[in-house]
């Protein structure tokens, strides 16, 4: 599953170039790339909210959700957590990886999952006997800037006998097309797999190109770039939906 890089810069080069439109640097190109993708990257989870409102497909293989949800397989990412005390007060951590959207975290000493809670009504929570977490039944809040967790109840000593792992989903590498220059161009390079692949399913190339041209546009000054991009865009979206 990924989307090769050169051909995605080679479409764009000569779809910008014809008419003589304009030339998109590889500097230019790897910055936009990197918006163009994570612009379709986000767009899965809004597809994904408008699709779960809509009824399902008895065929999973055209079921939408299903459909998306294959795309964003590839970005769960698991991992141990990396646990300490924090004055007495909860358990934190920070996944090593930069974390886009939580599925889940398991504690996995009991093999439940925690759940999250607004930190707004947390002190409401703490107090209730009835809704108060216990050993097996285990809340969690985010810490400012989502940097982090804070887990309760509330692990004694140093909080060694907590463990949890998280699912997250990952942001996308960014993509880069690697060049040298030859003769005053700039030349693929192919060596020392210097190449970052899109990380978005096959499908999406003709997206990246539509996506990457419109933002070229702007960039080169050419509105007719950025009217052509608009136009393939929405000609390959009427043919998805028909």
């Amino acid at each position: 599953m990924a989307v090769d890089i050169n051909s995605v810069y080679q479409k764009v080069l000569a779809l910008a170039n014809k008419e003589q439109r304009g030339y998109i640097t590889p500097q230019e190109f790897n910055l936009l790339a990197d918006k163009a993708q994570n612009e379709i990257y986000e767009n899965y989870f809004h597809q994904l909210n408008i699709a779960q409102l809509k009824p399902k497909s008895i065929e999973n293989e055209s079921d939408t959700v299903e459909t998306i949800r294959q795309k964003l397989d590839f970005f769960v990412t698991k991992e141990d957590l990396s646990i300490s005390n924090s004055d007495g007060k909860a358990l934190e951590f920070n996944p090593s990886v930069p974390s886009h959207r939580v599925i889940k975290i398991v504690d996995t000493v009991n093999n439940r999952q925690a759940t999250k809670v607004e930190y707004s009504e947390l002190h409401e929570i703490l107090s209730n006997p009835l809704t108060a977490p216990t050993a097996n039944r285990k809340v969690y809040v985010n810490l400012i800037a989502n940097v982090g967790f804070q887990f309760y109840p509330i692990a004694g000593g140093t909080g060694t006998d907590d463990n949890y792992k998280i699912y997250y989903y990952r942001q996308p590498q960014a993509p880069s097309w690697p060049y040298i220059i030859v003769s005053g161009n700039a030349l693929y390079n192919s060596a020392g797999n210097l190449a970052q692949d899109f990380e978005l399913h096959t499908s999406e190339e003709e997206n990246l190109v539509n996506r990457i041209l419109m933002l070229a546009g702007l960039t080169i000054k050419q509105p007719a770039v950025q009217q052509s991009g608009a136009a393939m865009a929405q000609m390959n979206k009427q043919e998805q939906n028909s």
